[in-house]
């Protein structure tokens, strides 16, 4: 009996731990996108086209929603935001941790594979451009890749302002992009600079997570989790459901209960 005193005890911890991992497959801050499923990059977002989204989010003036979802071949993201002027500085830059570790490279000489990955989108016309990134001085660096992996589209109302799409190879070759697999999470930070005809306007989401960079903090990136159908990291089943993730460790907490509670009182009659 005093065995099973400890045994059960034991159990139990065994499994809130293993629960508690499973419900921290999030980001570092909270903000989390992962999907499964291949978008048109058109400029145009289709009901159903991304699984996954953070926002309506808003920042001064400026309402905006980021979309995310994956294949096997590719990541795709979009971007709305309610710039209601359509001018030549408009440019939408994603910057990636490529090791999801908070460090950006400072001052790397050169040396491509130190390199983290960047995509900007222009406004006016939808141009795609393949960057790498590091820290010189304190701040973001992001000259053009040599080769351009990748597409994008963008489209503007007067309306609604911007849609931006945009595609990535998840893994191109060029050792200045990410290297990713479906079971591989990446650390993302979103730049948008509006040129309203008279100034620049910036955003940073989430918020500042450029600003100190460098500090091994991934706490300022959100995390984008690559999927391979519905299976992430370790073959399980992602669901934004956490009582539908617990409900296996719940079941198996119930039955170790009954068990004990029979042996316990099979232990009394006898």
């Amino acid at each position: 009996m005093r065995r099973l005193g400890f045994v059960l005890p034991t159990i139990f911890a065994f499994i809130i731990i293993l629960a508690s991992s499973l419900l921290g497959v999030s980001a570092q801050n909270g903000d989390t996108l992962s999907a499964f499923g291949t978008a048109t990059v058109d400029g145009l977002i289709s009901p159903g086209e991304y699984g996954s989204s953070i926002g309506p989010i808003t920042q001064g003036d400026y309402t905006f929603t980021i979309y995310e979802t994956n294949d096997l071949q590719n990541d795709y993201y979009a971007f709305t935001i309610n710039d209601l002027t359509h001018e030549d500085g408009d440019v939408l830059m994603i910057y990636f941790d490529n090791e999801n570790d908070g460090v950006v490279p400072a001052n790397t000489g050169g040396n491509i594979d130190l390199y983290e990955d960047a995509i900007f989108v222009s406004g006016i016309d939808g141009a795609f451009s393949d960057r790498h990134y590091e820290l010189i001085t304190g701040a973001f660096q992001a000259p053009p890749d040599s080769i351009v992996n990748g597409a994008a589209a963008a489209t503007w109302t007067p309306e609604q302002g911007y849609v931006y799409e945009m595609s990535h190879p998840l893994n191109s070759g060029d050792p200045r992009d990410y290297s990713l697999s479906p079971v591989s999470t990446v650390g993302w930070g979103l730049f948008y600079e509006d040129d309203n005809g008279a100034s620049y306007v910036y955003i940073t989401y989430p918020p500042n997570f450029n600003i100190p960079a460098g500090t091994g903090d991934a706490s300022k990136y959100g995390d984008i989790l690559k999927l391979a159908g519905d299976k992430p990291v370790g073959g399980l089943t992602l669901s934004t459901n956490k009582l539908e993730i617990l409900a296996p460790y719940l079941a198996l907490a119930g039955i170790i209960a009954a068990a004990s509670t029979v042996y316990i009182t099979k232990k009394r009659k006898d």
